[in-house]
């Protein structure tokens, strides 16, 4: 007798199979294939969100160029409210604590930014708000609370601005000589090209610091 099955007996066992587990299969597959368009629908619907918040925000920076100030926080407000989760609400974020700032609201200002903090789940929005929060305490001499801000344990590309500010906070409390090693830390960082290099050698210049000292070489 030949061990291998006839084709009729293939078939035979296969339809038993099928008899026994053929709505479990469909069931996978159907459950799958739901996934699947769920995922791929809910990826469109994240898309649209993002986009519709672009041109939300670009209304906002329309407004800016105006000098329609009005608008712009009123834009602002529309896509924080209705994009809260996308990059754009910080951003517009950003832009309305600016505008309050100029009008003179600090404490709006103020909770403005906190709330890009807070909320933002981009790093980089999050330093960029952190930096300037700590800018509007220091115009109100309220350096502990700038200081909180930019003792930062991890800043990244955004080092060389938290040492920065930090000079900045030092001079402004009468120690020059920290400061001078926090300026030298900006000047000293590779990343720190242009004008942010730029004002860390004016402030070394005029505190009459030598030239910085170079990093010591690996051997």
């Amino acid at each position: 007798m030949d061990v291998l099955q006839t084709e009729d007996e293939q078939v035979d066992q296969f339809k038993q199979w099928w008899a026994k587990n053929g709505k479990q299969v469909l069931l996978g597959i159907a459950i799958a294939a739901a996934l699947a368009t769920g995922i791929r629908l809910w990826v469109q619907y994240q898309e649209g969100r993002r986009m519709a918040a672009a041109v939300l925000y670009e209304q906002v920076l329309q407004a800016m160029e105006k000098k329609d100030n009005a608008t712009a926080m009123q834009q602002g407000a529309a896509v924080i409210e209705q994009y809260s989760g996308t990059a754009y609400a910080a951003l517009s974020g950003l832009v309305m604590a600016r505008l309050e700032w100029e009008k003179g609201e600090k404490d709006a200002a103020r909770k403005r930014l906190m709330w890009v903090i807070e909320h933002t789940g981009n790093a980089e929005l999050q330093h960029v708000a952190r930096l300037r929060l700590a800018r509007l305490w220091m115009a109100d001499n309220k350096l502990e609370e700038a200081v909180k801000l930019v003792n930062q344990q991890d800043a990244g590309a955004f080092t060389a601005a938290y040492q920065f500010i930090k000079g900045d906070i030092l001079l402004q409390q009468g120690k020059p000589q920290e400061a001078q090693a926090a300026f030298y830390a900006v000047v000293n960082d590779a990343t720190a090209v242009g004008e942010l290099h730029n004002q860390a050698q004016q402030r070394l210049d005029d505190l009459g610091a030598p030239p910085p000292p170079q990093p010591e070489a690996k051997s």
